[in-house]
């Protein structure tokens, strides 16, 4: 009868360190699952901040783009301006030869 109560003693001491272990293993897995999930829930987070800073650059490119072409597209017009001035220039100034033989008028 006492190696019986010894050996229910000793089941029950057992008992106890099992389930303060699963209890503690029980702990243990829920904070790493809840580190694990904010964790996530984190690089969840950079990832759509990323993907609106990449949104935000890709439309400012969009409008940079566009703004080098319209500058493009005034430079060509500003060139063709220039070529026709000079033109005109060159078709209003008489030739120097012509110049030489103006002469003042009191000459």
């Amino acid at each position: 009868e006492a190696e019986a109560s010894e050996i229910r003693a000793e089941l029950e001491r057992r008992d106890d360190e099992e389930r303060r272990l699963l209890t503690r293993l029980t702990v243990s897995m829920a904070t790493r699952s809840a580190i694990l999930q904010v964790g996530a829930r984190h690089l969840q987070m950079e990832v759509e901040e990323g993907a609106s800073r990449l949104e935000a650059t890709r439309l400012e490119v969009e409008r940079r783009d566009a703004q080098l072409q319209g500058q493009q597209h005034e430079l060509t017009s500003l060139k063709q301006q220039h070529s026709a001035l000079c033109l005109q220039v060159r078709e209003s100034i008489p030739p120097v030869s012509v110049m030489c033989r103006v002469r003042p008028s009191e000459s």
